[in-house]
């Protein structure tokens, strides 16, 4: 327990304050200290009553010699002290210098330039490969227009339009099996769940078997060529004749079901062969409108996952991506000038703001660099003071202790105490330096708008260098947006600005 309370005590203890002892601000020299740590009133008259030190004597007595060695370290000291503040003011003052970074911060339009020129020549490389893909897929992309004489825009569906057709499709699947279970429930033992999977069977092979019709055969009855056009009136009839086939043997299908023989399938394929159009009940033709309606809708759903035109929404697409690319990339250049720009603005009224403080804290450095030298001047004086008043109170006690004895004649001389090297805290350069940084700041911040209005004007420049795709579709408006389907019909090739071209060269 014992040990563990020694623990505690340590832990909770306060930290023990230590405070140098050359610091003239924290330890003055205690004359009454001193005094009574040496005895000096006691040694004086002790000394004093067998007359110690003799008339003769030069030589400092014991107490006195103590006292000037006190002295001596104290006046060491409160040196060592000053050389260490003299080193520690001026290596603030140094840190406090504004004239690296007002030279910096003038530079900071060209600065600009020097970035965005790098960033330029880093990207106008693939700037040239993306423009020239964009360039083909446009090229493409006429010749295609031309050869099938389309002058329209193109129709295909935007932002995962298509993804939406197929998902439209998915639904139809669940929702026609949802709507024929009920049929399909009388005729079998397992009741609506086996209902719904048959019905959901049935539902996916008219669905899907429509939904491709619409998707990839029928449009090409719009094609110029005779021959894809005779296939596009080939695949209407194939996907009428489909889907009455699908209902029907899904009608009858429900027929043999609803007749409980062991085979259904058999015998709905039978009955379909023999009576087409022979159904047992108003359900079973209820049941075949039904499906008859929803592959409709589904070739309809598949017929709209492009542009009508077959190959057309391709070619489009393909396009499109290649100028998304490209314009991907100016938007991130754009990006690029838009934040260094801000960074750089925002670097300058950071400079000014902290030039202004450094000023300031400068001008207080050489006050308290004046400050210190005071100190330590009186700080000096006073240990002198201190070594005199000391002395005086031993040999006072000492000549009263004689009896009318003469004392030495060096009680009337105060010792020469060793010369210092003190530190100099002159502050002549340093209020010169102080002037000229004033002028620095003072000049700064005159020309700090004209520094800004640098910066803006080669941010406008590389912005105009770098005018992306859309800008140039769009020609005086300098509107830009995302590449749709609609900007196929501007019927101009992309190519890279020509003032992106000289701008990109330059940088190189």
């Amino acid at each position: 327990m014992g040990i563990l309370r020694t623990i505690w005590q340590w832990i909770a203890s306060p930290p023990r304050r230590e405070h140098k002892k050359w610091n003239p601000d924290l330890n003055p020299i205690d004359i009454r200290a001193i005094s009574d740590s040496l005895k000096l009133k006691q040694e004086g008259a002790r000394l004093g009553a067998v007359r110690v030190p003799a008339e003769t004597d030069t030589a400092l007595a014991g107490p006195e010699a103590a006292v000037v060695s006190k002295v001596e370290e104290a006046r060491a000291d409160y040196a060592a002290w000053g050389q260490l503040r003299l080193a520690s003011l001026n290596k603030e003052l140094s840190r406090k210098d504004i004239t690296q970074e007002i030279n910096q911060a003038h530079e900071a339009d060209r600065e600009f330039e020097r970035r965005a020129a790098a960033e330029l020549t880093a990207k106008s490389a693939q700037l040239r490969d993306l423009a020239e893909v964009a360039n083909a897929r446009k090229r493409e992309l006429d010749d295609f227009k031309r050869q099938n004489r389309i002058e329209r825009l193109s129709q295909a569906p935007e932002n995962g339009g298509k993804a939406l057709h197929y998902a439209i499709a998915a639904a139809m699947i669940v929702f026609e099996a949802s709507v024929n279970m009920f049929f399909f429930a009388k005729g079998l033992d397992t009741g609506l769940t086996g209902g719904f999977i048959h019905a959901a069977l049935a539902a996916g092979a008219n669905v899907a078997g429509s939904f491709m019709f619409g998707a990839y055969l029928i449009r090409n009855v719009h094609h110029v060529s005779p021959l894809r056009k005779l296939l596009g009136c080939v695949a209407v009839t194939l996907c009428v004749a489909y889907i009455c086939a699908i209902s029907l043997g899904i009608a009858h299908y429900r027929d043999a079901l609803s007749s409980g023989v062991d085979n259904a399938m058999n015998m709905a394929a039978q009955t379909i062969v023999a009576s087409t159009f022979q159904l047992g009940d108003i359900s079973s033709w209820l049941l075949f409108m039904v499906s008859v309606a929803f592959g409709i809708g589904a070739t309809a759903d598949g017929y709209k996952t492009d542009d009508p035109y077959p190959g057309y929404g391709e070619k489009s697409r393909l396009y499109e991506a290649a100028a998304d690319d490209y314009n991907a990339e100016i938007d991130d250049l754009h990006d690029f000038l838009e934040e260094t720009k801000k960074n750089t603005l925002e670097q300058l009224d950071r400079t000014a703001a902290h030039a202004t403080t450094s000023v300031a804290v400068f001008s207080n450095l050489i006050d308290e660099k004046i400050r210190s030298a005071n100190d330590l001047r009186h700080a000096i004086a006073g240990a002198e003071d201190a070594m005199k008043a000391l002395l005086q109170e031993f040999r006072t006690e000492n000549k009263i202790a004689r009896a009318g004895a003469p004392a030495p004649a060096y009680f009337d001389i105060w010792p020469q105490l060793r010369t210092l090297q003190m530190p100099d805290f002159d502050t002549l350069e340093d209020q010169k330096n102080l002037a000229r940084q004033r002028e620095l700041l003072a000049a700064f911040v005159d020309e700090l708008q004209d520094i800004r209005a640098r910066i803006q004007t080669a941010f406008n420049q590389r912005f105009d260098a770098v005018q992306s795709l859309d800008a140039q579709f769009l020609g005086s408006s300098g509107a830009t947006r995302r590449r749709t389907s609609s900007d196929a019909e501007a019927g101009r090739v992309i190519s890279v600005p020509a003032a992106a071209q000289g701008t990109l060269e330059e940088a190189r």
